[in-house]
């Protein structure tokens, strides 16, 4: 029985994943790459975020519960990965990804390194409906999506109309999170509480996706002030 080379399997859906031609084809072959590599990615991230451990939320985590801290931070990494790797370099996309959770890992060490060590936590669990008491971007983008699922004005809401564009503005040429994001608003519209489990039956993916989805979502929303930016219309 014949067996395709783990390497050169990466390299044939990273391929068609860069020269597809329509989206569906695309996140075939981004899937069935992360089914892939993965593992492998947050595996080797967990790893290597032990030597960048001035982060207060992985301090004393867990080894299963600091690669589910940095699960949608390794997808962002690949998703990212996979538009901008060379075949033609001839470097391992495994490396290439290990190099850019490096860079990402040293980045959050600096930025965490100049939070003060009095900064409060902030109580999200009122407003997100589970028992989250603390200041992670996932307790804040649950909280606001709750908001906006509670909500019968935030359309009419200019403020929140101008977020909710520059969102849609900066995820563009992410076709799953855009896809994900209009899902999750689309529960507003309906006047469905949010939940995970409810935008993968709108997406037609597994609830699982979903989670990496709206991590990575999180993530592009941080790196562009937007996560901020929501937080504060809720306090408002």
């Amino acid at each position: 029985m014949k067996h395709t080379n783990p390497t050169t399997a990466i390299n044939n859906l990273i391929m068609a994943a860069q020269t597809a031609t329509n989206e569906v084809d695309r996140d075939k072959a981004i899937n069935e790459l992360w089914e892939l590599c993965g593992d492998s990615i947050i595996g080797i991230m967990a790893g290597k975020s032990y030597q960048m451990d001035s982060d207060f939320s992985l301090r004393g985590s867990s080894p299963k519960d600091r690669k589910d801290n940095l699960l949608g931070d390794a997808y962002f990494i690949f998703y990212n990965a996979v538009a901008t790797f060379n075949l033609d370099l001839g470097v391992p996309f495994i490396a290439y990804t290990t190099q850019k959770s490096s860079w990402f890992l040293a980045t959050e060490k600096r930025n965490n390194s100049k939070r003060s060590d009095r900064e409060k936590c902030v109580d999200f669990s009122m407003e997100s409906g589970r028992n989250i008491k603390d200041d992670s971007e996932t307790a804040r983008m649950l909280a606001i999506l709750k908001t906006l699922a509670s909500s019968d004005s935030f359309e009419s809401d200019c403020d929140w109309q101008d977020a909710v564009e520059l969102v849609y503005r900066t995820i563009k040429h992410a076709p799953k999170l855009y896809e994900y994001f209009t899902a999750s608003l689309d529960l507003c519209k309906e006047g469905d509480e949010y939940s995970d489990a409810e935008v993968a039956r709108h997406m037609g993916c597994t609830r699982a996706s979903v989670g990496l989805y709206r991590k990575a979502l999180i993530r592009t929303m941080k790196e562009n002030g937007l996560l901020a930016e929501f937080t504060q219309l809720m306090a408002a």
